[in-house]
């Protein structure tokens, strides 16, 4: 997989921003958001 373009921060970073979303939503959901 070396030298050919391929990045795997490239590739994991839309599924990292999804699970934070994910994280946040959940968070809120359970009123975690004011007592962190």
């Amino acid at each position: 997989l070396e030298g050919k373009g391929f990045d795997p921060r490239k590739l994991l970073n839309p599924g990292f921003e999804a699970i934070k979303a994910t994280v946040k939503e959940k968070m809120e959901l359970f009123g975690s958001i004011n007592k962190a």
